[in-house]
């Protein structure tokens, strides 16, 4: 898993929606949903956009964006360095 904001540090080229998603915030409860542990954890990357998971599954979102899960790991909201290397140069990030 990689750290969002160690990330930044290390890619110089960072694009214009890490810093959207940087801002963005994770683990809220769904607005428009009153599940239990309906939590926001994905991101689109193209809609700019946080969802819970059933939101994106259920095929309201667009299967052809950019989609990033957000997990929860020591207080810190991380994603995936798999996810990351997508989009963003991560060869220098451990």
């Amino acid at each position: 898993a990689l750290i969002l904001k160690d990330a930044i540090q290390h890619d110089i080229n960072r694009t214009e929606w890490i810093d959207r998603l940087l801002a963005k915030r994770f683990f809220d409860q769904c607005a428009t949903h009153c599940a239990k542990k309906n939590y926001l954890n994905r991101y689109c990357i193209d809609c700019d956009s946080s969802y819970r998971k059933s939101c994106v599954a259920s095929g309201s979102h667009n299967e052809r964006h950019k989609i990033l899960t957000i997990y929860r790991h020591v207080y810190n909201d991380v994603v995936p360095l798999e996810q990351m290397e997508d989009h963003i140069d991560c060869s220098n990030i451990q």
